[in-house]
């Protein structure tokens, strides 16, 4: 039986959850050099957590409110930028440091 949290699904949490432990790495770096190298997956999965969740699902991995709206407003950030670009010249990004799905 799946249980819903608004419109997503308690397993869509879950989900975000397990992705942001993959990009945990990725999210100290930032925060201790300022540089964006988040990647994609890992952005879905705070926008997820952050605006679906419930807010301590980012305190069991360490990490403050506060630190949680930064990161949502880096990757929101990141997102507009993005889909203004032209397709002819993408941004430069960092790559991730790691990635769950190897």
């Amino acid at each position: 039986m799946q249980l819903l949290l608004g419109k997503f699904l308690l397993v869509e949490c879950g989900n975000a959850l397990v992705e942001l432990k993959c990009c945990s790495q990725e999210i100290v770096v930032y925060f201790l050099n300022g540089k964006a190298n988040i990647g994609p997956d890992c952005c879905k999965a705070i926008a997820t957590i952050t605006r679906h969740c419930w807010p301590v699902m980012l305190t069991s991995l360490g990490f403050t409110a506060e630190q949680g709206d930064v990161l949502r407003g880096y990757c929101d950030a990141a997102a507009a930028v993005t889909t203004t670009a032209p397709a002819a010249a993408p941004l430069a990004r960092t790559p991730p440091l790691t990635s769950c799905t190897e």
